[in-house]
């Protein structure tokens, strides 16, 4: 009995060492994550490390570091395209706002307000609905110009105004530090009081904001709205990313650090770190602000560097 243990016990080290490889082969693919990760001074390195640790130890080859994709590597990046040769194309807007939170933002009363100075006043001195003085300076003096009535709709006008909508929605977002709990049943399904308070209207783009970039409490699964949601600070990381990059999308790509800083309310270290990351190249003229993505993207390597900038 004795000797069939002893060769059960073999069999099963057998087995294990067969779906997970050798302790050395272990350490190996250990160290190689170890090397890999530690984003260059913008996300959160620890949790870098346990995404891609987490990917590596669930892939059997030795040099599966190499498996994983460029964008795998940096999960908090909306989707890019390495080899698109148009702003609009390496971050496409689909992988900042879904089609059906996109398709649900009611944008004609900005394209209303952006007719009318005493609007955009009133706007720049809201508290709570928060407008980004770089919603209402593209709303100023940036708008594509309107075009027939049949073709409002498609426009590059009502996309960016959509874009600014959005925008807008995110920077109310990641200004919130407390819980978010669910709503109550005497508040229905269509709506929430904090999107309410917020001046977040469509229902689609409130979930779309709440499952991208806030994390469930209590080991929910990631798109569970029924349980209390917060913005952690890989979220947080994750939101600031996806706002910059739309704020890029919206201006094709040209952008200025100054102004894209004070959306978020960063300080411009923080923002240049941000904006490299995206692939923002930065021009070396003393004085000048201007930023603009580097095409095709030329995005800093994942890699050892120095820990993410603490918030003020």
């Amino acid at each position: 009995a004795g000797g069939g243990g002893a060769a059960s016990g073999r069999e099963g080290k057998e087995a294990v060492v067969k779906l997970l490889g050798s302790e050395k082969a272990r350490k190996k693919l250990a160290a190689n994550a170890a090397k890999l990760v530690k984003h260059d001074a913008v996300l959160d390195g620890a949790s870098l490390n346990a995404t891609v640790s987490t990917a590596l130890e669930a892939t059997p080859a030795e040099d599966a570091a190499a498996a994983l994709s460029e964008q795998q590597k940096r999960p908090s990046h909306p989707r890019f395209d390495l080899a698109a040769s148009a702003a609009r194309d390496a971050y496409p807007r689909d992988g900042m706002v879904g089609d059906i939170a996109w398709g649900s933002l009611k944008w004609a009363s900005l394209d209303e307000a952006a007719r009318s100075e005493a609007q955009l006043s009133a706007m720049a001195g809201e508290e709570i609905r928060v407008w980004p003085p770089f919603v209402l300076h593209v709303l100023r003096s940036a708008l594509p110009k309107a075009g027939r009535v049949a073709e409002r709709q498609t426009s590059e006008r009502a996309d960016v105004l959509r874009g600014l909508l959005y925008l807008t929605y995110m920077v109310r977002l990641y200004g919130q530090s407390r819980a978010i709990p669910p709503p109550a049943a005497a508040d229905g399904d269509n709506h929430h009081p904090l999107a309410r308070k917020l001046g977040i209207e469509p229902m689609d783009a409130w979930r779309e904001l709440l499952v991208r970039f806030t994390a469930p409490q209590g080991g929910s699964s990631a798109d569970d709205l029924s349980v209390t949601r917060r913005l952690t600070s890989e979220s947080k990381h994750k939101l600031a990313m996806h706002a910059l990059a739309l704020a890029l999308w919206i201006g094709h790509g040209q952008g200025d650090t100054a102004e894209l800083a004070k959306l978020l309310s960063l300080t411009p270290k923080e923002a240049n770190l941000y904006l490299r990351q995206l692939g923002c190249a930065m021009p070396r003229t003393r004085g000048s602000t201007a930023c603009s993505l580097k095409l095709p993207l030329e995005l800093p390597r994942v890699e050892q560097g120095r820990a993410a900038p603490k918030k003020r």
